[in-house]
């Protein structure tokens, strides 16, 4: 129930929705994992707690690390990354979030060779990232995978 009011905007029956799961079940990860998205002030905190109730749930691991980064605070965003390098190194946040880590860094060649890696393990996850990507970069990374009318980009 929850997800359909997060996919129609309902941020208030969303996060109403999503307490009930929780009170219902406080070890309920994906709970606060969905959270994270909706109250980006509490992302961290949220992401945080999915990795105290389930530390394999790698996106929550490469979802902190993007946040870190984000912020500027590559110490934390590259501590955030080591599980998604051991458990999973084909995972495309690992590759994004080293994208980001070699654009602030000043490195464009090696974080495009990075963005093109994330593309290469999951072209479907990266699309949602797609305005971050060409917002992060020097390059226009995708314009051979996407459609040159494609607005929102």
């Amino acid at each position: 129930m929850a997800i359909c009011f997060v996919l129609k905007n309902d941020i208030q029956n969303a996060k109403y929705w999503i307490s009930k799961l929780i009170t219902i079940n406080p070890s309920n990860y994906k709970a606060y994992y969905l959270l994270s998205f909706i109250d980006k002030n509490e992302a961290e905190f949220n992401l945080k707690k999915v990795i105290s109730i389930n530390p394999m749930y790698l996106d929550a691991w490469g979802n902190l690390a993007k946040i870190s980064l984000e912020k500027g605070n590559i110490s934390d965003g590259t501590n955030y990354l080591f599980p998604l390098e051991y458990l999973s190194y084909k995972n495309f946040m690992y590759y994004y979030c080293i994208g980001l880590i070699h654009k602030i860094d000043g490195k464009y060649q090696d974080a495009q060779k990075d963005f093109e890696q994330a593309i290469k393990y999951d072209l479907r996850k990266v699309f949602m990232l797609r305005k971050d990507i060409r917002k992060d970069t020097e390059y226009y990374l995708f314009n051979h995978h996407l459609d040159e009318t494609d607005s929102d980009i």
